[in-house]
């Protein structure tokens, strides 16, 4: 018996197993992932809605409404890119 006929039993064996282990370690990658990708977004919506309080506060302040419009688009342009490099928007 040659050492190809007493392997190939042993890797038949092995491969469901082995199979198993790899789809299990990729469905936590893609989980580790998708908690990073909720918290960025988070984080950015959160800027967001803090430029957006900002904004309501500098309308009764004649020179803080133009640069709290600017901080707002910024910080809705960093979540429009966020989403789209994670996927969440066309």
């Amino acid at each position: 018996m040659t050492a190809a006929a007493r392997i190939d039993p042993i890797a038949a064996q092995l491969a469901p197993l082995i199979s198993r282990v790899l789809v299990e370690e990729a469905r936590k990658v893609q989980r580790a992932r998708m908690v990073d990708a909720d918290a960025e977004i988070m984080d950015a919506a959160r800027a967001v809605g803090s430029a957006l309080d900002a904004l309501s506060r500098a309308r009764f302040v004649a020179n803080e409404e133009a640069l709290a419009q600017q901080r707002l688009e910024r910080s809705c342009a960093n979540l429009k890119r966020i989403m789209k490099k994670h996927g969440r928007m066309p």
